[in-house]
């Protein structure tokens, strides 16, 4: 069975069904929605699929616009003489801001011009912007094929209600099946239109054997170690954080904590940091490779995310770190608020407060250090529900008969 790709980055949740699929004999490609090779870097999965001419990129972007908007024009010209009458369904689909814009115009004259008419047994798309791009092509017949849209987070809690209705309204009426890895995703999907009989559980999933599970412990030197992994964004609540680790160490807890990821809140976070005056404890490492993740959450104790709802509405969803960490042995601190709670055993696998209450914050943390004796029955507690809700081994078979389903059905 050919299972198509179609999405932007190849992130480690995407990476994991990609060799599942493979390891289970499929034809696996991956087109991306508007990301070149370089930006791929070295992920050994892209490395290979590239190799055997399956990863199909776009060109980076040129170095003025001026280049860019040269490009484009030769793109959209070369898309209009191999397909007239597609391209001009599309030019009028653009007119609506169904494409997203002019990033999502010049994806898709590029997937047009360079790849014309494509089929697939199945397309899976893992994004909401990306699935509607997609659904426009087969709307114009360039693409053939069922079509799985995974929603993750922002691509709907941005757009939620009748924005999201106006926004996905088509894409709605075009794909086959919309996948949610919550139930919290699960109602904003059908707030939005989403029919109840295309929705089906397909959360992001994990690989068990490359997150380590040890048991909680505290460090021989006392350090209450903390961990935060993110996109530094507002809806991450790494400012509530950052005032709870202050005020931890002023009520004489021996504290440390570790904030991984970039975004655009990274040199603000810094600026905060040293205005608390925690350069000493707090290290902010940016963005770093998969095995630097796992190595830092095996060497701390509690996962930290007290996560709120953004100005512009957005909040966390899976929240795939919260997973990550509980997979590992991790109790976690975070916001009962979005998905974050479905994420690890919310009853018996941490501490969950008000979102936005850093009162509540600071209790949390002193509770979970005056509890270190309960940490390994907290850790069973993450990781056992991770095993059972989240692991790719027993997620990917199930998707795989979805697949199989609707392509036979197509």
């Amino acid at each position: 069975m050919k299972i198509s790709f179609f999405t932007g980055m190849m992130g480690p949740y995407v990476r994991n069904e990609i060799e599942e699929y493979r390891r289970s004999g499929h034809d696996v490609w991956y087109y991306s929605d508007g990301v070149s090779r370089e930006e791929f870097g070295d992920n050994p999965v892209a490395v290979q699929l590239a190799a055997e001419g399956r990863l199909i990129t776009t060109p980076g972007l040129e170095a003025t616009r001026s280049e860019r908007m040269r490009t484009l024009g030769t793109d959209i010209a070369r898309a209009a003489l191999r397909f007239p009458m597609a391209s001009a369904r599309l030019a009028g689909q653009h007119r609506a801001r169904n494409l997203g814009g002019w990033g999502g115009v010049r994806t898709t004259a590029n997937f047009v011009s360079r790849r014309g008419k494509l089929a697939s047994d199945v397309w899976y798309v893992h994004s909401g912007p990306s699935g509607r791009r997609l659904a426009f092509l087969k709307s114009v017949g360039l693409v053939s094929g069922p079509i799985v849209v995974k929603f993750n987070g922002t691509d709907a809690t941005y757009h939620r209600g009748a924005r999201g209705r106006r926004r996905y309204e088509h894409m709605f009426s075009v794909v086959d099946r919309v996948g949610y890895g919550t139930e919290f995703m699960r109602n904003l999907l059908l707030e939005m239109g989403a029919g109840p009989q295309q929705l089906v559980f397909m959360p992001s999933t994990f690989r068990m054997d490359r997150l380590t599970y040890r048991p909680a412990r505290l460090a021989d030197d006392d350090e209450f170690r903390l961990v935060t992994t993110a996109r530094l964004m507002p809806c991450k609540g790494i400012e509530i954080a950052l005032q709870a680790v202050r005020r931890l160490r002023d009520d004489g807890i021996n504290v440390r904590y570790d904030v991984l990821g970039q975004g655009p809140l990274l040199e603000d976070l810094r600026a905060m940091s040293r205005d608390l005056g925690l350069d000493d404890i707090v290290t902010f490492h940016g963005r770093v490779a998969y095995p630097k993740v796992v190595a830092t959450l095996s060497d701390s104790d509690v996962f930290l995310l007290p996560g709120i709802i953004a100005d512009d509405g957005t909040e966390e969803n899976q929240c795939g770190s919260v997973t990550e960490a509980a997979a590992i042995g991790l109790p976690v601190v975070a916001s009962r608020i979005g998905g974050i709670p479905e994420a690890t055993d919310a009853e018996n696998g941490g501490r969950f407060v008000p979102a936005g209450d850093l009162e509540a914050v600071v209790e949390a943390l002193h509770e979970m250090h005056r509890r270190k004796d309960e940490w390994p029955a907290i850790s069973a507690a993450g990781r056992a529900y991770v095993e059972g809700r989240f692991a790719t081994a027993k997620n990917t078979p199930r998707y795989q008969q979805l697949f199989e389903e609707l392509a036979a059905g197509s």
